[in-house]
């Protein structure tokens, strides 16, 4: 049981490092203004990610994951929930021009890439396996890493880059 533990533990811990990490890598990378922008729209990521746990994610863990009719119906759920975020929240970037066109529509699939990794993360955790979780979390991060370290050498990084490559991750 401490090992299960340990494995939660570390799971959480790997998910926190690798958010700091990359906002580091943001301030140092793109500087204070580009920052600030990556922060508030990380920040509406994080609470739409958190809004589907709510909604999605703990459902999966309470109820029988195994019941073909409840996990199709958690799954549509999922996909509507995701598609309307997406869209909202793509849209009200672009339509405040809070963003460019290109980074509202790569923050809109980061918003959905991240809702469907965090339900994905919950699955992993309902049934134990935290060090996949981990395992899952440092592998999306080394993606997100490889595609910042070649545009910021290629000299073309920007915010945008920077959603495509946690798209992708």
């Amino acid at each position: 049981m401490k090992r299960k533990a340990g494995g939660a533990v570390l799971a959480q811990a790997v998910q926190a490092a690798v958010s700091l990490v990359l906002q580091i890598l943001v301030i140092r990378l793109l500087g204070i203004e580009e920052y600030g922008r990556f922060a508030i729209l990380y920040g509406v990521v994080i609470l739409a990610t958190g809004m589907l746990t709510g909604l999605v994610g703990d459902a999966l863990v309470v109820l029988d994951r195994k019941e073909h009719s409840i996990r199709a119906g958690l799954q549509g759920v999922l996909g509507t929930a995701v598609a309307v975020l997406g869209a909202v929240t793509g849209l009200m970037v672009g339509l405040t021009r809070f963003g460019s066109v290109h980074e509202a529509i790569l923050f809109a699939a980061v918003l959905v890439a991240f809702g469907v990794e965090e339900i994905v993360r919950r699955l992993l955790m309902a049934n134990m396996h935290f060090v996949r979780v981990a395992i899952a979390d440092v592998l999306s991060f080394a993606i997100v890493l490889a595609v910042v370290i070649t545009f910021h050498v290629s000299g073309v990084l920007s915010l945008a880059v920077i959603f495509g490559g946690i798209a992708i991750g």
